[in-house]
């Protein structure tokens, strides 16, 4: 056999096929043990994702309850929420530390921001619902409000504003009267149906929306969760149409019975305030509370480095301007 005028023998020609089928063969040992080194590589990668993530979880549903365990326990001054707060994420952050580092990585969390505010709060079920010196008057029940959480009430149906066919309905009935920097309104009208519902009417702007009804003695109003008696009202869109802060005001303050519960972003002083008192010394209440923290978490391993920064708010969020 000739190979470019070159005589091969039969024995050279096994060897050059020998040596051909053993880089082949070499070839694709390198490529099977590439395809398992990306693999273990990708699933450590994958591992390690799923911890920061976990990590990620864990912290900032931690900080969602120590917000709820001082605000509820801890709530005589700022000075006692701020103390109990930082204590307990200490010791937190202390903890997650240790545990993270046994596996070789690092956990961090730094508080960035903290922002106080008042819970404001009316216990009574049979009281109306004026301000504290119990005058029937329109009253403020805050100011410049650039965040509202965890708003709810009850209210009494025999205490209702009914409706009896005139014309008069939305400006006789309770309201929570909400207006923004630029004027814009936001309504909230409860009143006693003619068939006796009770009736949960918003006005957005001065344009009236489709009523929700719930037949009950005692019905409540969840403003985050937007649902009137525990079902969803689509015309309920909390503070809709309002941009930047906002006040709040109870109009017809004596034509609806029951309590109420919300927590704003401003501080509220009951021992300056008119509208509000102490608690334990009658309703309705201002208690300081801290409405909101920020938080940077940082988890790191040889692998990977994950940061993340997120805002917490105590209850629910009703309203951010």
């Amino acid at each position: 056999m000739r190979i470019h005028g070159k005589t091969v023998h039969r024995g050279q020609l096994l060897v050059i096929t020998a040596l051909v089928i053993a880089v082949i063969f070499v070839g694709l040992a390198l490529v099977v043990n590439s395809a398992i080194y990306t693999e273990n590589l990708s699933t450590r990668s994958d591992s390690n994702s799923e911890d920061a993530l976990s990590a990620t979880s864990t912290t900032f549903g931690t900080i969602a309850t120590h917000l709820e365990r001082v605000n509820t326990r801890y709530n005589t001054s700022y000075d006692e929420l701020t103390q109990n707060y930082t204590h307990l994420t200490s010791d937190f952050q202390q903890a997650q530390s240790n545990t993270y580092a046994k596996r070789g990585a690092v956990f961090e969390m730094t508080a960035l921001n903290q922002t106080n505010g008042t819970h404001l709060r009316q216990s009574n079920q049979s009281r109306a619902f004026t301000n504290a010196s119990g005058q029937p008057s329109d009253w403020q029940a805050a100011e410049s409000v650039g965040g509202i959480s965890d708003y709810t009430m009850v209210v009494n149906r025999d205490s209702l504003y009914t409706d009896s066919g005139g014309s008069g309905l939305l400006s006789n009935s309770s309201t929570v009267f909400l207006t923004d920097d630029d004027g814009d309104t936001w309504e909230l009208h409860i009143y006693e149906t003619t068939a006796g519902d009770v009736a949960v009417q918003s006005v957005v702007d001065g344009t009236e929306k489709a009523a929700c009804e719930a037949d009950a003695a005692e019905v409540e109003i969840d403003l985050v969760a937007e649902t009137v008696g525990g079902v969803p009202c689509s015309t309920l869109v909390f503070a809709e149409g309002l941009e930047e802060s906002i006040d709040i005001e109870y109009h017809n303050p004596d034509e609806i019975a029951g309590t109420y519960s919300l927590r704003v972003d401003v501080v509220i002083d009951p021992a300056t305030s008119d509208h509000y008192v102490e608690r334990g010394v009658g309703s309705p209440t201002a208690t300081p509370n801290i409405y909101a923290t920020t938080t940077r978490m940082t988890y790191a391993t040889s692998d990977v480095s994950y940061i993340a920064t997120k805002r917490m708010v105590a209850g629910e969020p009703a309203y951010t301007e």
